[in-house]
């Protein structure tokens, strides 16, 4: 990006935060290009975490429901047998 620039020109950018443009250079801003750069690494990750994340909460409420009917069955069983004896 910037490294062949001449000195001034890189100077110009800096003062400007990343933002100019230049007959040599033309128009650049280093926040937008580092923003695409990064979202481009994380989209990927991003995904999978997302994936993870869903799947995990899916197992965690599967397992919550299996046990709290496990404990609603064993209890209404408790009951059951203590009315009937």
């Amino acid at each position: 990006m910037f490294i062949q620039w001449h000195w001034a020109t890189y100077a110009a950018f800096c003062r400007q935060y990343g933002t100019y443009n230049t007959g040599a250079a033309g128009y650049h801003c280093w926040n937008e290009e580092a923003m695409s750069a990064m979202n481009d690494d994380l989209t990927d990750p991003l995904d999978r975490f997302q994936r993870s994340v869903h799947r995990e909460l899916h197992n965690a409420s599967a397992f919550v429901s299996q046990t709290l009917d496990w404990a609603i069955s064993r209890y209404l069983g408790q009951c059951y047998e203590s009315c009937h004896s």
